[in-house]
């Protein structure tokens, strides 16, 4: 069931396509202004992402694993400026959040359940 659960997650984060607003201090001056005057959403998509990078340090693939899919699925689309589309994207970001914050609980739980019950046969 683990497997089904990572998988979902994981076609998840592939499919979502973010602007990569993480990467404008590589940008000159004068365009840096341009994008933070121009998109309005541009904190909302920084929080999604360093919500996602945060929960990817546990991730059961590795950090290094989920952080690769992570920055690809946000430079996937990244000249995306329509804001409706955008929301709708981080929408589906929120919802892999929690996607992710279920595999992490169920992980929790199946530890101690093994730790504090007998084994059922």
């Amino acid at each position: 069931m683990p497997s089904r659960l990572m998988t979902f997650i994981l076609e998840s984060i592939h499919a979502m396509e973010f602007p990569p607003h993480v990467l404008v201090y590589c940008l000159p001056q004068d365009k840096k202004r341009d994008i933070k005057m121009s998109n309005p959403l541009r904190g909302e998509v920084l929080r999604l992402y360093k919500n996602l990078l945060y929960l990817g340090r546990d991730y059961p693939k590795g950090t290094s694993y989920f952080s690769e899919r992570l920055k690809t699925a946000f430079m996937k689309n990244k000249d995306i400026t329509d804001p409706e589309k955008i929301k709708k994207l981080v929408d589906r970001g929120d919802l892999v959040i929690k996607e992710l914050e279920a595999l992490y609980f169920l992980r929790k739980y199946r530890v101690m359940k093994k730790r504090y019950y007998e084994p059922e046969h």
